[in-house]
């Protein structure tokens, strides 16, 4: 399959944000050229001249398959909207074909085994080192779906799953927004009975299922391609790892999809953001209970306001 490399030109501020949605598009690995602009003149097109200074050059890699274009064409309509800051950034996007295929497999390199919790690993599958009895892993490599753990949303999540696993062992979890049904997998390998991951982007769904067959979770869980409104409910936890917009738009419906007592765990925005998603928050009745920040993004786990106080 012929691979293409896409480079976009942002501001260096909403990097992460960028680098996160060319992962839910596809991109097989994101390098970040700091300081940077793409330039027509150069090949490779980025230039590190000292002007360019405030500006960064992300180069992801899409495949050529029939869903190249409507991916370019969401990656176009999230940048003219601010990349969710300002509608205004310069930015620029450019696209030709990847002749070097090694960078397919580079990110290898900068992938490894993580802990969350002290009790669960996350590791590619190219780790086979023997694991103690007493703990769980999940084996995911990056691909084409966002959910690795290495984002800070998605390790924030992780993290907070840990936390909040304990109290609902053998509950079920619901998770809008799965990408690579890492969160799902996870939920499971911590104690929770079943999970239901949903998602719009049906590439996403086709990895998660496949993920969940490689860590043989896949009688424990369901991937359905659609919104939250496809999963029925109710559920002692729901995950919503996405960005402020469709958090706020859902708001209501995850509300009513969440058992007395459950706790909803939201990520996917930015620090200047949590002011509109707490009060989104407590529009649905819901009160945050924990708080993590990681690089400037944003996690909160939120309770019904009668147990909001204890975590």
């Amino acid at each position: 399959m012929q691979w293409w490399n896409v480079y976009v030109q942002t501001p260096a501020h909403t990097r992460d944000a960028v680098s996160a949605h060319l992962d839910r598009l596809g991109s097989t690995a994101v390098i970040i050229h700091e300081h940077a602009r793409l330039s027509a003149c150069r090949e490779p097109c980025v230039d590190n001249a000292l002007y360019t200074r405030g500006s960064t050059v992300l180069q992801a890699a899409l495949a050529g398959h029939e869903e190249l274009l409507p991916r370019l064409a969401a990656l176009q309509r999230f940048m003219a909207t601010g990349a969710g800051f300002e509608a205004t950034l310069s930015w620029a996007l450019y696209c030709c074909k990847l002749s070097d295929q090694r960078y397919l497999t580079q990110w290898q390199d900068f992938f490894h085994p993580f802990w969350v919790g002290g009790r669960l690993l996350i590791r590619p599958s190219w780790d086979t080192s023997s694991m103690p009895r007493d703990k769980a892993w999940v084996t995911i490599d990056p691909g084409l779906a966002f959910g690795t753990g290495t984002h800070p949303t998605t390790r924030m999540c992780l993290d907070m799953l840990a936390d909040y696993a304990p109290q609902c062992q053998g509950g079920d979890l619901l998770d809008a927004g799965c990408g690579s049904g890492i969160l799902s997998l996870a939920a499971l390998r911590l104690g929770l009975r079943t999970a239901v991951g949903v998602d719009v982007d049906p590439q996403a769904v086709v990895v998660a299922i496949d993920n969940a067959a490689t860590n043989d979770l896949q009688k424990q869980v369901q991937f359905i391609s659609g919104w939250c409104d496809a999963a029925v409910g109710p559920f002692d936890m729901i995950v919503a790892n996405i960005f402020l917009g469709p958090l706020v738009e859902m708001m209501q419906t995850l509300r009513c999809r969440l058992r007395p007592g459950g706790t909803l765990i939201v990520s996917g925005i930015i620090a200047p953001q949590e002011v509109t998603l707490t009060a989104s928050l407590k529009t649905a009745g819901l009160g945050v209970c924990s708080r993590m920040l990681t690089d400037g993004w944003i996690a909160l786990a939120a309770r019904p306001v009668r147990d909001a106080s204890a975590k």
